[in-house]
């Protein structure tokens, strides 16, 4: 119950931030949409992923995409914080952190995964319960 109402209620806020975009454009608002859509893909796997113990390749890639959407989430929140001091620093260049901000949101976590996965050979994912 309470991942499908904190989904519908990301859901909401992309759909306001979408349709005000153009007032709002900023770091922080494409921080703050990554990261719902970070929150949202790990709601939707919790709720969809949870009964896929039958078939040990699908609980596998459930586990390594949860574990890559929670990490996700932390990254965006430390992205958050990161923009929030070079914006107080004065620091802030659009282009050049832009690609930094999604490298660190997505990028530091897809590669942790992968050498984690990697590493484990993916034994540590998933299990019968």
């Amino acid at each position: 119950m309470g991942c499908g109402v904190s989904s519908l209620t990301l859901l909401l806020l992309i759909i306001i931030y979408v349709s005000v975009w153009r007032y709002i454009r900023s770091e922080r608002s494409v921080i703050l949409i990554n990261f719902c859509l970070s929150i949202i893909s790990s709601n939707a796997l919790i709720l969809v992923g949870q009964t896929q113990t039958r078939n040990k390749v699908i609980c596998t890639l459930v586990a390594a995409f949860l574990h890559f959407f929670f990490l996700s989430s932390f990254c965006w929140v430390l992205t958050e914080a990161w923009q929030s001091y070079m914006a107080v620093t004065g620091r802030l260049r659009n282009r050049i952190i832009r690609k930094r901000f999604l490298c660190l949101g997505w990028g530091l976590p897809a590669l942790v995964v992968a050498i984690s996965v990697g590493f484990t050979k993916a034994k540590g994912y998933g299990s019968a319960n």
